[in-house]
């Protein structure tokens, strides 16, 4: 990781051997920044009926925290 930050813990997806790709360079002309390829079950989620929003769905590109938080 950049900056000397130590690397995040890795938990399982519950299969064995599967691990994250490696970073791949941005043509961003930093050799900062870096971009992980992920497959997401999805961006989009229901809003539950009960609640009180005027929509039916919400779009959530949040993938969690170093910690692997699904939230």
């Amino acid at each position: 990781m950049p900056l000397g930050l130590p690397e995040p813990v890795q938990r399982g997806s519950g299969r064995a051997g599967l691990k994250l790709p490696e970073p791949v360079p941005i043509e961003a002309g930093t050799d900062d920044a870096f971009a992980i390829e992920i497959q997401a079950k999805s961006i989009i989620n229901r809003v539950p009926g009960e609640s009180q929003v005027p929509f039916q769905w919400t779009v959530n590109p949040y993938r969690g925290c170093t910690h692997a938080c699904q939230y």
